[in-house]
């Protein structure tokens, strides 16, 4: 843990650039992750909702331990009650980052440093008989650091042939190192299978589920 902690504070833009023995000099590497949720609520007094969100994170990881991040999503909260009716908020974003992939003298922990890019956001809103109202989303962090460490992750049952013995799969697991001022992006954490785009979902229980990409229909 200490040595993760030093490799934290070594992840910070005012630091000069590391040493190339803390830099990950492996082959150039891309790996994908999704998010899918779906929550929905109900009430006999006539008031429901149906809340989904789709988001796609894609890592290009250089042999220099440069990277790149884009993340894509859409949320959409479906509102119905008796009295005003139905209620439509869309929010779309599309973010670009840059930055470094740090990785610590066990090379199973590493430091994710990104700085934005590009960014692009909207939301819309529709309600019954009225005019699509569009506005820009408030504008989140420039930069942002995130903690990742390699685990091996236990994907759903729905992913094994009958018979077949079910396997942990390699994945690096990357939660953020402080929380962030208020923004719209894919949640963390991004999970990063090594060989396979992972997918985590959300439902009404609130438990986060992990499978391969497409594995599940809504």
């Amino acid at each position: 843990m200490l040595v993760f902690l030093a490799l934290l504070a070594a992840a910070s833009p005012a630091i000069p650039p590391v040493a190339p023995s803390s830099v990950d000099q492996s082959a150039a590497e891309t790996w994908t992750f999704q998010r899918v949720d779906r929550v929905t609520r109900s009430s006999p007094m006539g008031f429901s909702t149906d809340w989904r969100l789709r988001g796609r994170v894609v890592l290009h990881r250089a042999p220099d331990g440069s990277v790149t991040v884009e993340d894509i999503g859409e949320s959409q909260d479906r509102v119905w009650d008796q009295t005003y009716g139905r209620r439509v908020e869309t929010t779309t974003w599309r973010t670009s980052w840059s930055g470094t992939w740090r990785t610590d003298v066990e090379a199973d922990v590493a430091a994710l440093t990104l700085q934005r890019t590009g960014w692009s956001c909207e939301v819309a809103r529709v309600r019954d008989r009225t005019p699509t109202e569009l506005e820009p989303c408030p504008e989140g962090p420039s930069e942002q650091r995130l903690l990742c460490r390699l685990t091996e992750q236990w994907l759903g049952p729905e992913l094994t042939t009958p018979g077949e013995e079910r396997a942990p799969v390699g994945a690096w697991e990357c939660v953020r190192a402080e929380v962030l001022a208020a923004s719209t992006e894919t949640p963390a954490p991004w999970t990063f299978g090594q060989r396979a785009c992972v997918e985590a979902s959300r439902g009404n229980t609130g438990a986060r589920l992990l499978r391969l990409c497409g594995a599940a229909a809504d």
